[in-house]
């Protein structure tokens, strides 16, 4: 399956008011809204609330190699399900365009998943990237939580401009807020 078909499947609910408009401009305007409903809505019904700080390597097939500093807010829905939402600062340039900082914006529905002493989390959702310009896209991401230590590696999909693909490698340290 091409990137195109993913984001355009991915990005249809979004879609639904495109008879005379631009769909790029619904289907960024649908994941901002999504971003702020999820910033504004999780942590007031949230169970758990946790903060976690990332470092890491990133990478793209047609730009070489970056670092990544990233942090992530995670809201318990349950015990196996949470909303998770951060920032992603890379130094990895997406094309000759670009700053040298890019700032991406995940979503995430994260799945945890108990194995012994340890949780597996997959991770899966829109973001937003600002650069010289804004961009949305899908992502998708998969750890190994132990303790309050995690490592995982993430892709990063752009869907306005589908060259544009990134994976991150990542360590980090969760805090419990609540």
């Amino acid at each position: 399956m091409k990137a195109e078909e993913i984001c355009a499947i991915f990005f249809l609910p979004f879609s639904f008011v495109t008879i005379q408009t631009n769909k790029e401009f619904i289907m960024k305007n649908g994941v901002i809204v999504l971003i702020l409903f999820v910033f504004i809505i999780s942590p007031i019904h949230a169970k758990d609330i946790e903060l976690e700080p990332r470092i890491g390597v990133s990478t793209s097939p047609y730009n070489g190699w970056g670092l990544n500093l990233s942090g992530m807010a995670s809201f318990g829905v349950s015990s196996l399900f949470y909303i998770q939402g951060g920032f992603l600062l890379n130094t990895v340039k997406p094309d000759s365009y670009s700053n040298v900082l890019d700032l991406d914006i995940p979503v995430y529905a994260s799945f945890r998943i108990p194995v012994k002493n340890t949780k597996i989390r997959l991770n899966a959702g829109p973001y937003v990237k600002f650069n010289n310009y804004t961009a949305i896209g899908i992502s998708a991401e998969g750890g190994v939580e132990y303790k309050r230590f995690y490592a995982g590696l993430s892709y990063f999909q752009n869907c306005t401009q589908h060259h544009e693909i990134l994976f991150n490698l990542s360590v980090g340290y969760k805090f419990k807020v609540r």
